[in-house]
C-alpha cells in the first residue's frame, strides 16, 4: 500500500533505461522466444486500436525533445495490475470528450480516482481501459496492459475473455449488463459456471452468499428476482456481487452510485471502499463528482480538457484547493449516517469479508 503508482508525467525506474539496452533486451527477447507483448514492446512502435503497427507517439515525441524522457516508458511495465502510457483517445461524440498522454498506474491493493467535469475526459479514460468505449471513439495512440496484457490491439476474443476475469467493470447504468428476461441467480450464475467449471448447485450458493457479502437483504430470495424488479441500492449492490465473483485483479468503476439518491450513493461508495480494502484488486474510479472519488480512493487525478492537471493524495488535493466545497466535512459526517439511511431498505454496509 505504500507504491504511489505513476500518474500524468512520472515515470518508474525503468523508463529511465538508456534505449539501447531496451531495444538489445527487446532483440535478444525476441530472437528466443518471438515477438513480445511485455515486459519488452518495440521501442519505436506502437499499435493502434485497429491492429496497425505505426510509429508511436512515444517515438515521436523523443525525437522532438531529445532531452526529455519518451512516454510511454519502455522496459519492466508489468509490476503494476494496470499500467497506462501515453493513451490517447480520439471522438467524434459530443458526449464523450477525447483525451491526450494519459499516463497512470495502479498496482494491487491501491485506489486511483479519475475526477474532472463532464467533460474533462475522466470517463473517456476509465472506458477505454474497460474496452468499452462507444462507436465514434477509439484509442489513438499509447498502451494499455493490464496484469502485463497488452489490450490496445486486442482482438475481441480474448479481450472479452479478460473483462469478468482479469477486468471488473462496474457501469454507471447498473441495469446496461443484464438481460431482463433472466433472473438475477440465473444470470449469475450462468456466467460463473462458464467461467469457473463449478456444478449449478454450488454456482447458485456461491452467487447468494457474494450478495449476501455486499449487503444484499434475503439474498436467496433476490436472487431470484429480475433485475428490472430490484430496488436500485439492490441492483447496485447485485452488479458489485456479479463483478466479484469474476475474482478481478482491477475493478474499474464509472461514476459508481448513480441514479441513486445522495445519502444512498454515498453509502454504495463506502461499500465500494470497504470491499477493496477486504479483497485488494486494484481500483480505478471516474466521476464528475470529488465526493465520491475522496470516499473510494487514496489517490487522485484531476483532468481538465483531456489532459491530467494534478493528481496526489486526497488531502493534497484538497490542500490544494480542488474539490473542498463540502468535501473536507462529508468524509467524515457522512460514514454513519449515510450507511444507516441506505441500509434501512436493504442492509448495513459494514463488511466481514472471507476470501
Amino acid at each position: 500500500m505504500q507504491h504511489d503508482g505513476l500518474v500524468g508525467n512520472e515515470f518508474d525506474i525503468y523508463g529511465a533505461l538508456p534505449q539501447n539496452v531496451v531495444k538489445i533486451a527487446y532483440s535478444f527477447w525476441s530472437a528466443m522466444i518471438g515477438p513480445p507483448v511485455t515486459p519488452f514492446p518495440d521501442p519505436d512502435f506502437a499499435v493502434t486500436a485497429s491492429g496497425a503497427a505505426k510509429p508511436s507517439a512515444a517515438a515521436a515525441a523523443a525525437n522532438d525533445h531529445p532531452d526529455e524522457d519518451p512516454v510511454p516508458s519502455h522496459a519492466f511495465r508489468a509490476s503494476s495490475v494496470l499500467d497506462v502510457r501515453g493513451l490517447g483517445i480520439s471522438s467524434t461524440l459530443a458526449t464523450l470528450t477525447p483525451v491526450d498522454a494519459i499516463t497512470l498506474s495502479v498496482s494491487h491493493g491501491e485506489s486511483l480516482g479519475l475526477v474532472g467535469t463532464v467533460a474533462a475526459g475522466a470517463i473517456s479514460v476509465a472506458l477505454a481501459i474497460a474496452g468499452r468505449l462507444p462507436e465514434g471513439a477509439s484509442v489513438a495512440t499509447g498502451s494499455i496492459l493490464v496484469e502485463g496484457i497488452e489490450l490496445v490491439g486486442l482482438k475481441r476474443r480474448p479481450a472479452a475473455r479478460l473483462l469478468g476475469t482479469a477486468i471488473g467493470y462496474l457501469p454507471a447504468d447498473p441495469l446496461s449488463g443484464f438481460d431482463r428476461s433472466r433472473s438475477v441467480r440465473n444470470q449469475l450464475a450462468g456466467a460463473l459456471r462458464k467461467r469457473i467449471g463449478v456444478t449449478p448447485d454450488v454456482a447458485r450458493r456461491h452467487i447468494v452468499d457474494l450478495l449476501d457479502l455486499v449487503g444484499v437483504v434475503d439474498p436467496a430470495a433476490r436472487a431470484r428476482q429480475y433485475p428490472q424488479d430490484l430496488d436500485p441500492v439492490v441492483l447496485h449492490r447485485v452488479v458489485l456481487a456479479a463483478v466479484l465473483s469474476g475474482d478481478p485483479a482491477l475493478v474499474i468503476a464509472v461514476s459508481p452510485g448513480t441514479g441513486l439518491e445522495p445519502d444512498a450513493r454515498a453509502a454504495h461508495a463506502i461499500l465500494l471502499r470497504d470491499v477493496w480494502h477486504a479483497k485488494e484488486f486494484a481500483l480505478l474510479v471516474a466521476s464528475t463528482d470529488f465526493e465520491i472519488v475522496a470516499e473510494t480512493c487514496d489517490r487522485v487525478a484531476v483532468l481538465e480538457a483531456g489532459r491530467i492537471a494534478r493528481h496526489g493524495s486526497v488531502a493534497e488535493i484538497l490542500d490544494a484547493g480542488y474539490g473542498v466545497k463540502s468535501a473536507r466535512s462529508a468524509r467524515s459526517a457522512r460514514s454513519a449516517a449515510s450507511i444507516a439511511s441506505a441500509s434501512s431498505s436493504t442492509a448495513s454496509s459494514g463488511l466481514a469479508v472471507a476470501d
